[in-house]
């Protein structure tokens, strides 16, 4: 959870700073999430996921929907992806 969270931020072009400003979570603790020092509540991870989706659309101009279909089926293939290649 914790590198995947860092994932996604960095996939979305986002800075820790610019994700707490969009998030509304101290950029301190998203340091701490990112490095598993600490373990998230459900709804700051949700906060999170909800500020990338946001930034995705808005940069992108699909709807916040459109970006978490996309994003899930890429998250997913890189799942399998790695499973494939652990299995190798």
């Amino acid at each position: 959870m914790h590198s995947e969270l860092r994932d996604l931020r960095i996939q979305a072009g986002l800075s820790q700073p610019a994700l707490a400003r969009l998030s509304g979570v101290r950029q301190a603790a998203i340091s701490e999430i990112e490095r598993g020092l600490i373990d998230p509540r459900l709804s700051t991870m949700n906060r999170l996921k909800n500020a990338i989706d946001q930034h995705l659309a808005r940069a992108s101009g699909a709807s916040v929907s459109a970006v978490c279909e996309v994003r899930d089926a890429g998250f997913f293939q890189e799942k399998a992806d790695a499973s494939v290649r652990r299995l190798k």
